[in-house]
């Protein structure tokens, strides 16, 4: 689940504009501290850890309150600054958002980026979902609501967030698996405001193995087939690859397993374990762009025809025939919650029909 396809090229052309827009910036609250260690103080809390840095407790040495700090270190031949300027830039335009989660501050130093953010106290979804296993149908319909709203407004912003998955996804409470936040927009194309209502061609195979859609799949076959050259738009994707990461995490939050798998016969294979293996990745990829839904008879026995019906409309082949985040806002199982879920069948027929290569998916004894 933690695999990551790392991009071959930053093809999304951040632009010298916003380098410079944002060189003179140190805080957006226009903190009078001028580095990082003024204001805040580390208790040696790891919260987690990734390709690009880690992150960790703070403390505002003034005010005594936790943050969360995102510390990216300026190693030659991996950093890259206009990136990171976007990832704030991008946080700017989600000021607001109650299901995104918001940055405080940052500092530009030296050695290091410091990037301050509001403290989840729940942790990311996969805790949650590795103490538990599955959750409830209306846990699962409130995070589904949480989600699609911070999706929404990424969307309308033209932004695809790529990377869609538990560990992205933070708890609010301890107590409770939701509501949850959406955070780290490391794989985010750049915001595109003056075609927001389009769906511009994306080209880079970025994500994690588990939740790329099969458009990205595609794309990243062909990449590590042939070289691939970016005006080839056919290779392309677009926003919609989210809608389908979102369905995987859902069918997963149901069910307690991915819809989309792979097991091959080698001896010692570490898999599952998190280790890596070609044939067991190539078998997923495979799988992932074959498209066979099915729902397992165990497994979903107890879960409403209304779940069943909003993840087989999100895990779609045809990325243009998924919902939509504001479609999935308005499917009953999310809108109306428990209720609309007991009365399913005398609404589904007035919702939205599936397209004919729907009737791929299957029932699993």
């Amino acid at each position: 689940m933690e695999s990551i396809i790392e991009s071959r090229r930053d093809s999304l052309g951040e632009g010298e504009e916003m380098l410079r827009r944002r060189k003179k910036k140190r805080s957006p609250r226009g903190s009078l501290c001028t580095t990082f260690t003024d204001q805040y103080s580390l208790p040696g809390e790891l919260l987690g850890e990734g390709n690009n840095g880690k992150v960790e407790t703070c403390v505002n040495v003034f005010t005594g309150q936790e943050f969360a700090v995102k510390m990216i270190r300026k190693a030659p031949g991996t950093f890259n600054r206009p990136k990171i300027l976007r990832e704030i830039e991008l946080y700017h335009l989600c000021r607001g958002q109650e299901t995104i989660v918001q940055l405080v501050e940052y500092f530009e130093e030296t050695d290091f980026f410091y990037l301050v953010f509001e403290k989840m106290l729940g942790g990311p979804l996969l805790s949650q979902l590795k103490r538990r296993g599955s959750l409830t149908e209306e846990e699962s319909a409130s995070i589904a609501e949480n989600l699609a709203t911070a999706i929404d407004h990424l969307h309308s912003l033209g932004v695809a967030h790529r990377d869609i998955k538990p560990e992205n996804v933070l708890c609010v409470s301890s107590d409770s698996p939701c509501p949850v936040k959406l955070c780290d927009f490391d794989l985010c194309s750049a915001p595109q405001l003056p075609s927001a209502n389009t769906t511009d061609c994306l080209l880079s195979p970025v994500g994690s193995l588990e939740f790329m859609a099969p458009e990205v799949v595609d794309t990243f076959l062909l990449c590590d087939e042939d070289d691939l050259d970016d005006s080839e738009a056919a290779l392309g994707y677009t926003k919609a690859c989210d809608l389908w990461s979102l369905g995987v995490l859902l069918y997963i939050l149901l069910s307690g397993s991915a819809p989309f798998t792979s097991n091959c016969s080698t001896i010692n294979c570490g898999w599952q374990e998190g280790a890596s293996c070609s044939q067991c990745q190539r078998q997923l990829l495979l799988a992932i762009t074959a498209g066979n839904l099915g729902f397992p008879r165990l497994a979903w026995a107890s879960i409403s025809s209304s779940a069943k019906h909003l993840v087989s409309c999100l895990l779609l082949r045809n990325s243009e025939d998924r919902l939509t985040a504001s479609e999935v806002l308005a499917h009953p199982w999310v809108a109306t919650g428990r209720n609309s879920r007991t009365s399913w069948a005398s609404q589904q027929s007035s919702w939205r029909i599936l397209p004919s290569d729907s009737s791929s998916m299957r029932a699993l004894g």
